[in-house]
């Protein structure tokens, strides 16, 4: 014989009412404030120092005197060469003065505001992608823990 149906009105075939997101932190957003201001300070200041660098370089090859190397550069000799270094941030002049190979610092910047620069960079993304991060399901860690309790001899 087939099972009867409990008495009462026929359950209605209703959606489930929507979930509710969970309210967001204040201090999460905080952080996420923070860590990503941090970051663009760090990107406008190694920004700033590698614009200038370049910059100073242009202006003192424009300005070289005669018989050095950002005067040969701007000659176009082959054995002339201008590079640049990020860290630590600088550019240097390389050439070929009877047959010794010699070197010239032509601008730099201080060590320091970059290392800085790049530790405000890193910081400041990784402590973005730690505040986007979803907050862990506290629910769901006590829940295990005491389905696993109930388990135990």
């Amino acid at each position: 014989m087939p099972p009867t149906p409990p008495p009462g009105p026929a359950p209605l075939d209703r959606p489930a009412p929507p979930t509710r997101r969970a309210p967001r932190s204040r201090r999460r957003a905080l952080a996420l404030l923070v860590t990503t201001a941090l970051g663009l300070v760090g990107v406008v200041t190694l920004l700033v120092t590698w614009v200038s660098i370049g910059v100073r370089t242009v202006q003192a090859a424009q300005d070289a005197a005669p018989g050095t190397c950002l005067a040969a550069y701007e000659a176009g000799e082959a054995d002339a060469r201008v590079g640049f270094a990020v860290v630590p941030a600088r550019s240097v002049c390389t050439w070929d003065v009877d047959g010794a190979r010699e070197r010239s610092v032509v601008a730099a910047a201080p060590t320091a505001v970059v290392v800085g620069g790049l530790v405000l960079l890193l910081g400041g993304a990784a402590g973005t992608a730690v505040a986007v991060l979803p907050p862990r399901q506290a629910r769901a860690a006590a829940g295990g823990a005491a389905a696993r309790r109930g388990d135990a001899p």
